[in-house]
């Protein structure tokens, strides 16, 4: 069967990118911004953590269930939601004159991680079979291209603009692709139409449930009233979410097919890359504009945009290749190549962070790592899942993405302000993420020794 991508398919492709490319370059230049935010709003890294954990939170919760409404609705209309939704976020983060609303914007921007799995089935859908996986490759360079941009003109762009203009310079770019998705094609439903919303409320509940018990467990005794209903929520949240997967015909987490070795090991790898990445999103911006006398690396904004920059550039060399490697050396040794150069990295951080050529050298080792294991992420989606949930599969995946990340990110605040950012804290938090990254490296045995074989799509039917 023949796929041709139409005018229309190229201009959904376009939309999608555009946006996927000013998102990403957004979330990560506000890691180099997040001194100037503890500044302006006057709050300690444990509180201003919260602008990733609350993006992270939403996107956990929002991906699956815009994963699956791209499944079973009109494709055009869920992405421009999303970007709407996005853009409001963005537009309140700009204007936030106090923490909380700040916050909030940062949870509304959330909603954007779907972008990743909407990209995923316009790649599916509008691609022949075998070149959804360079598709895929692609998605995950124009993601890390666009953190490699971010980090370059963050550092310029604040001292211009402050952090504020990162966002209304974001603005001006989802608003139209927004315009752009309306006219993008139909890509007819390719599943039933239940959503399954109970599974998403529970996943929310655990997920922030959790979150929530870990940041209180610094100011709140274990058996206090405040922790003692935050983690029954948690505890409420996980039951619940196991009894309605098991009964609903479209769950948001679908045990079944995380039970699949391939499927659980991706996850277990998305895991482990998103605790690493964003603890190193939180800490090192904090260390390095630290001054000396304090244990930091005295440098500013720029310094830190500079530092992380081959984090965004290496990843976005590397998805490339992800399809090539494993045809070279099958899907297993492709996953443990990437996972490794993580490890690698998360290593050199816990031994090496006041050293700013190791920090260049661990940038560029999970740059490099982001891009091979992110990539084999999306493959496997497309691999091991049917078609009909693809985009719910790919989603899944970066749920638990975001939850470990807002774990990383919420560790590693609370750890460096405990000891009120000395060296130690650091240390400790470094530590944690190599532990994790490590560990992660065994989920790629769960994949096959040999290539990931193509699970073939339903011709989409295009409507102009």
């Amino acid at each position: 069967m023949s796929h041709r991508t139409s005018p229309q398919g190229v201009l959904a492709l376009s939309a999608a990118t555009l946006a996927l490319f000013s998102y990403s370059a957004l979330e990560t230049a506000i890691s180099p911004a997040l001194p100037s935010m503890m500044d302006f709003y006057g709050v300690p890294a444990a509180v201003i953590v919260w602008a990733f954990t609350a993006l992270l939170l939403v996107g956990a919760v929002a991906t699956p269930v815009i994963g699956r409404l791209s499944d079973v609705a009109d494709t055009r209309w869920v992405l421009v939601g999303v970007l709407l939704a996005v853009s409001l976020g963005v537009l309140l983060s700009a204007v936030a004159p106090t923490i909380e609303l700040f916050i909030t914007g940062q949870a509304l921007q959330g909603i954007g991680l779907a972008l990743i799995p909407l990209s995923v089935k316009l790649v599916s859908s509008l691609l022949p079979p075998n070149a959804a996986k360079i598709g895929n490759g692609m998605i995950i360079t124009i993601a890390t291209a666009a953190t490699a941009l971010g980090f370059l003109v963050s550092g310029p762009l604040l001292d211009l603009l402050g952090f504020r203009g990162l966002y209304w310079i974001t603005l001006a770019i989802l608003l139209p692709s927004a315009v752009l998705a309306l006219f993008t094609p139909k890509i007819a439903a390719t599943a039933g139409s239940r959503i399954d919303f109970a599974g998403a409320f529970f996943l929310a509940l655990a997920a922030g449930g959790t979150m929530l018990a870990i940041a209180g467990a610094r100011s709140w005794e274990l058996t206090s009233p405040q922790e003692l209903l935050t983690i029954t929520a948690a505890a409420i949240g996980v039951i619940g979410l196991i009894v309605v997967e098991r009964r609903h015909e479209n769950p948001v987490v679908d045990f079944a097919l995380m039970r699949t070795r391939p499927i659980a090991g991706a996850c277990t790898v998305a895991f482990g890359v998103g605790f690493s990445t964003f603890s190193a999103y939180v800490l090192l911006p904090i260390l390095i504009t630290m001054p000396t006398e304090a244990g930091g690396l005295g440098g500013t904004a720029t310094t830190t945009g500079l530092l992380l920059l081959p984090l965004g550039a290496l990843g976005a060399i590397a998805a490339p290749f992800a399809g090539h490697l494993e045809r070279l050396v099958g899907a297993r040794i492709a996953m443990l190549i990437g996972t490794g150069t993580i490890a690698a990295s998360s290593l050199l951080l816990a031994v090496g962070f006041q050293s700013i050529g190791l920090i260049v050298v661990a940038m560029v080792l999970i740059g490099i790592g982001i891009g091979l294991a992110l990539t084999q992420l999306l493959n496997v989606a497309i691999s091991a899942a049917p078609s009909d949930r693809q985009a719910s599969v790919s989603g899944l995946s970066f749920v638990i993405k975001s939850i470990s990340g807002s774990l990383g990110a919420l560790i590693g605040g609370l750890v460096i302000s405990a000891v009120n950012y000395a060296p130690s804290g650091f240390t400790t938090a470094f530590v944690i993420a190599a532990v994790v990254s490590v560990l992660t490296m065994g989920a790629a045995f769960m994949l096959p020794r040999s290539n990931l074989a193509v699970t073939p799509s339903r011709e989409p039917v295009l409507v102009a």
